[in-house]
């Protein structure tokens, strides 16, 4: 099976605006794994979820569609099912973090991708979905 990445909402967000922080070039991090992910065929999986949560970060369609065209050929869009957007609700409720992450830790374990983030939310889905820092990729 092909190596999958699921990079989660922060993470695009650092690759579209840039980010930066002291002495740590987030948004040239993720430049670099993505220019890894082409060379080496991997496939970076995003979702329904993740449109939805970068337009509530000020990101509409419109400006996604250059950034992600140019990444088409690494891309593997997939829709969140209802089974997992269910399961998800009751896991933000039971383990108390949000609702999003959630969904995104299954649609990660579902695809057998491993989850892209600097969350530290996500530690508490260790048992769902392995997690591993883009700094840790490179």
């Amino acid at each position: 099976m092909e190596k999958r990445y699921y990079f989660d909402t922060s993470i695009w967000l650092d690759f579209l605006e840039n980010r930066n922080e002291p002495n740590r070039n987030k948004g040239e991090q993720i430049k670099m794994l993505l220019e890894k992910c082409g060379l080496e065929k991997t496939k970076v999986v995003y979702s329904n979820i993740i449109i939805q949560e970068l337009h509530e970060n000020g990101h509409p369609t419109y400006l996604l569609r250059e950034p992600f065209f140019a990444l088409r050929f690494i891309l593997f869009f997939v829709r969140a099912s209802a089974k997992q957007v269910r399961r998800a609700k009751d896991l933000s409720a039971k383990r108390q973090l949000p609702w999003a992450d959630a969904v995104h830790a299954l649609i990660a374990r579902d695809l057998s991708a491993i989850l892209v983030s600097r969350d530290k939310h996500f530690e508490q889905l260790r048992d769902i979905v392995q997690s591993k820092r883009p700094e840790d990729l490179i």
